[in-house]
């Protein structure tokens, strides 16, 4: 099934943005025009919408100077389950899986390692990702540039044919071996 027909079965699109846009800020938080640029939302749109999740005990807001900045409220029961669906959904993982589609079928396995994959990333955090399959950085360059500016984050691929990767996850102490086994966020295959 796809994704984006799971979150817009939970949340209608303005929400949904909102929340792939705070998720992505971390825990530094947006101002409302920042969020209504990012979700590409008009300002009363986004105003509505965040009030609401406010209330609702999923944001929080503090004001800074002029601005009131918003965030996910972080003691909200549902605060780590609410991340990983937008993750999965309208974020990281959709959209990264989303600008590999066009290459998968020379792709063998894709995913997320380091900070993402664990949770603790910061908002100027990079997205590690490993890819394994016979295409050429040059190939994965245009679309991972696309999702880094559509994440505002930047994509640090790590490329291994799947020969390479197979030696590599074989020896002793590898870097392939250690995130192999680590923290991930699967996008394309996934087999460990």
């Amino acid at each position: 099934m796809p994704t984006k027909r799971l979150i817009e079965a939970l949340f209608p699109r303005s929400r949904s943005a909102i929340l792939a846009v705070l998720t992505a800020a971390g825990d530094e938080g947006l101002h409302l025009r920042e969020i209504a640029r990012r979700a590409n939302l008009n300002s009363k749109t986004a105003m509505r919408e965040l009030h609401s999740l406010r209330s609702a005990g999923i944001l929080v807001s503090h004001q800074i100077g002029q601005q009131v900045v918003y965030r996910l409220n972080p003691d909200c029961p549902i605060c780590d389950e609410l991340r990983s669906i937008i993750r999965k959904t309208v974020g990281l993982v959709s959209v990264l899986r989303a600008a590999l589609e066009p290459l998968a079928d020379r792709i063998e396995q894709v995913y997320i390692y380091g900070s993402h994959a664990r949770g603790d990333e910061r908002p100027d955090s990079d997205v590690d990702l490993m890819i394994v399959g016979n295409v050429t950085l040059r190939e994965l360059s245009p679309h991972l540039r696309e999702a880094g500016r559509t994440l505002h984050r930047v994509i640090n691929p790590t490329l291994y044919t799947p020969e390479e990767y197979a030696r590599e996850l074989n020896a002793n102490d590898s870097f392939v071996a250690r995130v192999h086994t680590g923290e991930r966020l699967d996008l394309i295959g996934g087999a460990r």
